[in-house]
C-alpha cells in the first residue's frame, strides 16, 4: 500500500514540475512574441513626401517621364492633362487640353496616360481617343477615335492595347498612321474589367476580367494571361481568398485596423472578397502580383509556380520597384513598402491628407514613389535608402 501511494506522489509531484514548466515557458514564450512584434513594428520606419501637387479633382491617371523622373503627368475627370515639376510644385508648368472629345461623349476624363520607353512620347486615352503628345514641346502630334474600355502601353515596345470585348495591339512606331498587328481572343464569355499590363520582356499580357453575372450578387472576377509569342490565353487565375465570410462587426469592434502589414480586417469585418484591385508585373521579369481587396498573391516567373500568399491586408493598389527588391502597396492609411526577398513590410509613407491613395506608381530608376490620393493630392516619396 506504501508503495502504491509513493508511485501516486510520484506521479504527482513530476505533474506538478511539468505544469510549473509549461506555465512558465509559455509566460515567457509570450513576452518574447510580444517583444518581436514590437521590435519589428519599431524597424518600419515613416517617411513623409519630399513633394505634393494640390489638384482640383483626384487623379485617376498617373505617370513619370522615364527620363526626367521630375516630370509627373496626371490627368482624372476632365479632359485636361497636367505636367508637373517636383521642383515646383504649387502649380503645373503645363496644362495640355488638345486631347480629343467624341460628339456621342457624355462623360469627359482621360483613363490613362502613359510615357513610351524613350520618354519622348506621352500617350493619352479616353474612352474613345489615344493621342499623341511631343514631350519636348508638349504639342499635340496625332490623335485616333479608338473606343474603348482599357488601355495599356508596352513598357519596352512601341505597342498599345485596347480592348473593351477582344484586347486589339497597335504598333505606334508611327504615331500619325498607327497600325492594328493583331487581336488577342477574349471568347467574349468574359467582360473586360480594367488593369490590363504587358510584362517587361514583351512576353505576357494580362488583365482582369469579369464574367457575366448570373445573379444580382455574383462577382467572379479573375485575371487572364495570354501568351504574346503565341497570341494564346496561357493562364487564368480566379479568385485567391475565397473565404467569403459575411459576419456583422460587433458595434464596439473596429472593422480594420493598422498593423505593422498595412491594414488588416477585423475577424468580424463583413467584407466582398476576391475583388481584384491591381496586377503588376516586376521589371525585372521574376515576378507577377495579384492584389485583391482581402490580400496579394506574387507568382515566380516564367514557371507561374506561387512565391508567396498574404491574406488579410487591405489592397488599394500593387506596384514593384524596378530593381525587383521591394514592392509597395496602397493600403488605408497609407503605403506600405514589403521586401520581396524577406516578405515582410519596411517603411511606410504617409502625406499630410487622408492617406487613401488611389494610384501608385514608381520611377524608371526606383528613386522616387508617386501616389495618387483620393483627398485630390499627389505626393512623391524618396525611395533612396528605403531599400
Amino acid at each position: 500500500m506504501k508503495k502504491q501511494y509513493k508511485i501516486v506522489l510520484l506521479i504527482f509531484l513530476l505533474g506538478s514540475l511539468g505544469l510549473l514548466f509549461y506555465s512558465t515557458w509559455y509566460q515567457w514564450n509570450d513576452i518574447q512574441s510580444k517583444e518581436k512584434q514590437k521590435t519589428a513594428k519599431q524597424t518600419i520606419k515613416h517617411h513623409l513626401p519630399i513633394a505634393e501637387f494640390k489638384l482640383e479633382s483626384m487623379a485617376r491617371a498617373l505617370a513619370i517621364s522615364p527620363i526626367e523622373p521630375y516630370y509627373v503627368v496626371s490627368a482624372g475627370d476632365s479632359n485636361e492633362i497636367m505636367v508637373w515639376d517636383r521642383e515646383i510644385p504649387e502649380k503645373p508648368i503645363k496644362v495640355l487640353t488638345g486631347h480629343p472629345i467624341d460628339e456621342n461623349e457624355t462623360f469627359y476624363g482621360i483613363q490613362s496616360v502613359f510615357f513610351d520607353s524613350s520618354g519622348e512620347l506621352l500617350i493619352s486615352k479616353s474612352s474613345w481617343f489615344v493621342a499623341f503628345w511631343d514631350v519636348s514641346t508638349w504639342e499635340l502630334i496625332s490623335s485616333h477615335k479608338i473606343p474603348s474600355t482599357v488601355s495599356s502601353v508596352s513598357p519596352n515596345d512601341n505597342l498599345l492595347a485596347t480592348g473593351s470585348l477582344d484586347i486589339e495591339i497597335w504598333d505606334f512606331t508611327n504615331t500619325k498612321d498607327i497600325n492594328k498587328i493583331y487581336t488577342l481572343d477574349n471568347d467574349r464569355k468574359h467582360y473586360i474589367y480594367e488593369f490590363p499590363k504587358f510584362s517587361y520582356n514583351g512576353r505576357w499580357f494580362a488583365m482582369s476580367i469579369q464574367t457575366p453575372p448570373s445573379t444580382p450578387t455574383t462577382n467572379d472576377k479573375k485575371v487572364r494571361i495570354w501568351d504574346l509569342n503565341t497570341q494564346q490565353i496561357h493562364k487564368t487565375i480566379g479568385k485567391l481568398f475565397t473565404d467569403n465570410k459575411s459576419i456583422e462587426s460587433n458595434v464596439n469592434e473596429p472593422l480594420m485596423s493598422e498593423s505593422n502589414q498595412g491594414i488588416k480586417y477585423s475577424n468580424q469585418t463583413k467584407r466582398n472578397e476576391g475583388d481584384i484591385r491591381g496586377i503588376s508585373f516586376s521589371p525585372d521579369n521574376r515576378f507577377f502580383a495579384i492584389g485583391e481587396q482581402d490580400g496579394f498573391t506574387i507568382w515566380s516567373l516564367p514557371h507561374w509556380r506561387i512565391y508567396n500568399k498574404v491574406d488579410n491586408v487591405y489592397i488599394i493598389d500593387f506596384a514593384f520597384s524596378p530593381n525587383g527588391k521591394v514592392f509597395a502597396i496602397a493600403s488605408l492609411g497609407g503605403i506600405m513598402i514589403w521586401s520581396i526577398d524577406e516578405m515582410k513590410p519596411i517603411a511606410k509613407l504617409s502625406g499630410n491628407g487622408s492617406n487613401l491613395y488611389w494610384r501608385i506608381v514608381f520611377s524608371r530608376d526606383g528613386n522616387t514613389l508617386v501616389g495618387s490620393g483620393y483627398d485630390k493630392n499627389i505626393d512623391l516619396w524618396d525611395m533612396e535608402g528605403i531599400e
